[in-house]
């Protein structure tokens, strides 16, 4: 059994955009976090990155942990991957049958609206680490 989360590390891009064959994320491990009641869920984190999510809630370099094992329901933070292998952190909202909406915090970044067949995966956020003072 995984005795820590993988922290994941973006190559160029802020967050992971190569995935396994089951469609996990790959990328660099940056340290390891234990949070035992996420232990046995595929869980994976991610840092905060760019400005679409930073303000009072996230800041850069805090750590997100997302479920491996479910996925996000409308209105749930998430990592969202879509279109491939575009990648993104976001709100996620299931708005009708024919649209999901990637919603960020800042309220000047648009939202970005895509169909369904668009969304491939998305993880819900099930642990914010603060690394700020």
């Amino acid at each position: 059994a995984e005795d820590g989360i993988p922290i994941l590390v973006g190559d160029e891009a802020p967050y992971p955009e190569e995935f396994d064959r089951s469609g996990e994320p790959v990328a660099v491990v940056e340290g390891i976090l234990r949070i035992p009641e996420l232990l046995g869920r595929k869980a994976f984190a991610l840092r905060v990155r760019g400005d679409s999510m930073t303000g009072p809630q996230f800041r850069e370099g805090d750590l997100l942990v997302f479920d491996g094992l479910r996925e996000a329901e409308s209105g749930e933070f998430a990592f969202v991957r879509y279109h491939g292998t575009r990648t993104t952190f976001c709100r996620l909202f299931r708005d009708t049958g024919e649209t999901r909406r990637l919603q960020f915090l800042r309220p000047e970044v648009a939202p970005e609206i895509i169909s369904p067949d668009q969304l491939i995966r998305a993880w819900p956020l099930a642990a914010h680490v603060v690394t700020h003072g």
